[in-house]
């Protein structure tokens, strides 16, 4: 019995279980990452046929590839928001945060005038806070277990985060 019959096209991505990419510990990303894409191996479910360009059937067992679907991943090289925030705050005014950054010559300059008298701290600490300064290699930071999972459940997780804050246990 087949379950339906289309031709193999971009279409049946979206209706296709993906394999997880195994993920990477010290990027946080998946291994398969080129040019900030990564490749997801598709199952299409058992007794599912496409019809192929040429106009053969293929009948998929459900244990083979059927298709590639590319994701996005980042470039991370394993600069910590959070601790920048914190360099930033504590020890901006010795050029800690820039040092961390990767931007040494910057870190030495606040060194050395204490933070351009307070007021080059002042402004770091908010460039850096709201993202503005990131890393010098241009990676992004990397993200802690926590903001992944509120980038995959979106508002949902922030909800439950929230009523757990409003009734503690």
């Amino acid at each position: 019995m087949k379950l339906f019959l289309k031709l193999c096209t971009a279409a049946l991505l979206d209706k296709c279980p993906y394999t997880d990419p195994k993920i990477d510990d010290a990027t946080q990303e998946p291994d398969n990452c080129k040019d900030s894409v990564a490749w997801v191996e598709c199952l299409p479910a058992p007794n599912v046929s496409c019809r192929l360009s040429n106009g053969t059937e293929f009948k998929f067992s459900g244990e083979e590839v059927g298709f590639n679907k590319s994701i996005p991943c980042r470039n991370v090289s394993g600069y910590s928001y959070k601790v920048a925030v914190a360099l930033s705050l504590f020890l901006g005014w010795l050029g800690a945060d820039r040092f961390y950054l990767g931007y040494p010559a910057l870190g030495l300059l606040k060194f050395c005038t204490v933070g351009f008298c307070g007021i080059g701290s002042l402004v770091d600490f908010m460039l850096i806070s709201m993202q503005i300064v990131g890393p010098s290699d241009g990676s992004s930071y990397i993200k802690t277990m926590e903001e992944k999972l509120k980038t995959i459940k979106g508002d949902e997780f922030v909800c439950v985060r929230q009523v757990f804050r409003l009734f503690p246990t």
